[in-house]
């Protein structure tokens, strides 16, 4: 297994184990091959977190058991690959309690496409916290150029375009519903400033992790099939 140290949670800038310990945060992440096992987050020298890949041999149990001692943080993650996606279920715990449940589903290119909580008693979605994000890589190489959030039913509130350009948000559009549901036109012409047919925003316009029809993702642009 080998460990490599990068200076943010980010993961943009490798950095020594000398440099690591120099720094205000850092993290470390522990891989075989290509494969990552576990990532563990500093901050001033001490463990924050620790996001731990568990494989098909593991027991929940055993990992709790091991990350526990700690003291910090941690999160079990499973991963599912796709053929052109992958999705991970991930249980926060303090101690030896959950605190947690969300999923995400990633394109081919790594970037989050959907995060999802759900309430650790109901197990039910909370998708007032959803969020779904799409990429261009050709105006952004790293953060989404829209993200949709959702209101507790899990129909659309809004899609945020822009806030790539401007974080603070004074540059950025909203294209919401009106009335008693979505405005067709706006979202038109939010489809038309993406490149996307109605038919491939439609993901956007619920909070579904999953759609309805599948999905092909293609250089981190999403394509719908049939």
């Amino acid at each position: 297994m080998t460990i490599k140290y990068y200076k943010d949670l980010d993961y943009l800038e490798e950095v020594t184990f000398e440099e690591a310990n120099k720094l205000q945060e850092y993290t470390g992440i522990f891989s075989n091959g290509d494969d990552v096992k576990k990532r563990e987050h500093y901050d001033k020298g001490v463990l924050r977190f620790t996001e731990y890949y568990r494989s098909s041999d593991e027991t929940e149990q055993s990992i709790i058991e091991t990350l526990s001692a700690s003291g910090s943080a941690y999160y079990i993650i499973e991963k599912t690959i796709s053929k052109n996606y992958y999705t991970e279920n991930i249980k926060g715990y303090k101690a030896k309690s959950l605190s947690s449940l969300s999923r995400r589903l990633y394109n081919n290119m790594g970037s989050i496409i959907c995060e999802e909580n759900y309430d650790i008693i109901s197990v039910l979605p909370l998708y007032e916290d959803t969020k779904k994000h799409f990429y261009d890589y050709s105006l952004e190489d790293y953060f989404p150029i829209t993200t949709a959030y959702y209101l507790p039913n899990g129909d659309l509130k809004y899609i945020e375009y822009g806030s790539f350009i401007d974080p603070m948000g004074q540059d950025t559009y909203r294209f919401t519903e009106k009335g008693d549901g979505v405005d067709v036109e706006d979202i038109a012409s939010l489809a038309d400033m993406l490149g996307l047919t109605l038919e491939q925003i439609s993901y956007y316009l619920t909070a579904e992790l999953m759609p309805s029809v599948d999905l092909n993702f293609i250089d981190g642009s999403i394509v719908f099939k049939g």
